[in-house]
């Protein structure tokens, strides 16, 4: 989870700086991309690009989550909405 961090970190640090790599300029989608070996950042193409799709997956996790939580709540016998 600190390589997570480090990583988003580093990438929300370049957001704001131009480009790095004057050389193709139009490759680097977006600024997590800046913190690649291959666009002259500091960690391994293969991790930045784990970390981003981490970061697609994770609403999708917090959404479940949020759904069951709010779904034991309201389908209690003893706390239901239909009971009170």
């Amino acid at each position: 989870m600190t390589t997570v961090t480090k990583v988003v970190a580093a990438g929300v640090s370049q957001c704001g700086r131009p480009n790095q790599n004057d050389e193709y300029p139009s490759e680097i989608e977006s600024c997590i991309d800046r913190v690649k070996t291959s666009h002259g950042g500091k960690f391994p193409d293969q991790t930045v690009e784990d970390v981003k799709t981490l970061g697609g997956i994770m609403p999708i996790f917090a959404t479940i989550v949020f759904y069951w939580t709010v779904n034991f709540q309201v389908s209690g016998k003893d706390c239901s909405l239909l009971f009170q």
